[in-house]
């Protein structure tokens, strides 16, 4: 049978880690490009693979893999990692296979790693859901049919994690999982073009992110708002580490991280000073003094740390935005999404594909990046505990 070829992409240039990448490669004597022939047998097709792994490794390592990446190290380094890694070897099979669909050693390398894949989940030990039919729950899911959000995941509540989205369907590798057109996704721009965003360019100091903020708390109550049922959704109190109650605060005394929240309350505090009651003065009509009190600014703070996503526009531009729908997905370091931040300018969508498979039922998840717990804590308002591999101990020095 006709040998064929199988391409990984090369180190992109604009990869911050561009030289110590191609260094590795380079010193590992790892190949790009790997010739297989149609008549391979399985075991010739596992060492492929093998091979092409070793250098998607290190094609997808990230700052802190790198760092701690050991000379004699060619197998799984992380998690994330090896997800990655394993899409970058199907993304190149999958380009092989438009062309050559009844290759039998083609075949038999895609699901040498569709099963790679499936141990990865079944390392991951993921509990079912419970459907979340409630009344909030049930209009926000209307509502998102109406506006145009596409999506495999349903609501649901789970053990440990309380609200999140589960798969309603099977879902295998690079399905789309969730599309989410672009009009839905709100961000400064969005809050610009707002009546409220064009009184507040008369009002010196407010940037972006605080308008954003002020919107927010507005929004939760306009009853006629386009985003009434998603605002509904939310809950009344995310209970991160920046709205802890006194008992709460007590059991981390002594520790850096009761310091860390209190400072940033602090800035908090002094940032909402500065706005009110002078906008309540100025704007008695656009900023009610009865909605934007200390508390209801801290809830829209808390909204935008814990729900805020970077997004790409087509523009090129990065804001910090707030996605409905997407946003009820929970994190996890073994997540089976990851890559969810660029628009699509063909569909004007933000379009969610699945790193990895996943039953029906199961949890979906999706990774918040490298966060330490104390930033878990302060900012979303759990830990991973011991499990962290993120997690720092901060060194004073005398």
């Amino acid at each position: 049978m006709d040998s064929f070829y199988v391409e990984l992409p090369p180190v992109d240039s604009d990869d911050p880690l561009f030289r110590h990448k191609t260094e590795i490669l380079d010193q590992r004597s790892l190949a790009f490009r790997f010739s297989v022939s149609g008549a391979d047998s399985c075991v010739q097709c596992e060492s492929h693979v093998d091979a092409m792994l070793k250098t998607a490794r290190i094609l997808n390592l990230n700052e802190i893999e790198w760092y701690f990446l050991e000379e004699d190290e060619f197998g799984t380094i992380t998690f994330r990692n090896e997800l990655e890694a394993l899409n970058t070897v199907f993304a190149a099979l999958k380009c092989v296979k438009k062309a050559k669909e009844e290759v039998v050693a083609l075949n038999l390398l895609i699901e040498i790693v569709i099963q790679k894949f499936r141990l990865l989940e079944a390392a991951d030990n993921v509990e079912a859901g419970i459907s979340c039919d409630g009344d909030k729950e049930s209009k926000l899911l209307d509502w998102a049919r109406r506006e145009g959000i596409e999506s495999k995941l349903d609501v649901a509540v789970f053990d440990g994690f309380g609200r999140g989205l589960r798969a309603a369907v099977d879902i295998a590798v690079n399905d789309i999982v969730m599309k989410i057109p672009q009009h839905l996704i709100i961000s400064e721009d969005f809050v610009d073009n707002t009546d409220l965003g064009l009184a507040l360019n008369d009002f010196e100091g407010v940037i972006g992110d605080t308008k954003v903020l002020l919107w927010s708390m507005r929004e939760r109550h306009k009853p006629y708002s386009m985003f009434a049922p998603y605002f509904a959704s939310l809950p009344d109190s995310f209970n991160t580490g920046l709205s802890f109650g006194i008992s709460a605060l007590q059991v981390l005394d002594g520790t850096m991280v009761l310091e860390e929240l209190m400072q940033a309350k602090e800035h908090l505090r002094l940032e909402y000073e500065k706005l009110f009651p002078e906008l309540s003065n100025k704007y008695p009509s656009l900023f009610p003094e009865n909605q934007f009190t200390w508390e209801m600014y801290l809830w829209a703070c808390e909204l935008w740390y814990s729900n805020g996503l970077k997004i790409c526009f087509p523009d090129g531009s990065i804001k910090t935005c707030l996605v409905p729908y997407m946003g009820l997905l929970n994190h996890s370091l073994h997540p089976h999404v990851t890559h969810y931040s660029k628009i699509d300018p063909e569909s004007k969508s933000l379009i969610v594909h699945a790193a990895r498979p996943l039953n029906a039922g199961k949890q979906c998840f999706l990774n918040y990046g490298a966060l330490s717990n104390s930033h878990l804590l302060m900012f979303y308002g759990f830990v991973l505990g011991r499990d962290n591999p993120f997690d720092v101990v901060p060194i004073g020095r005398s």
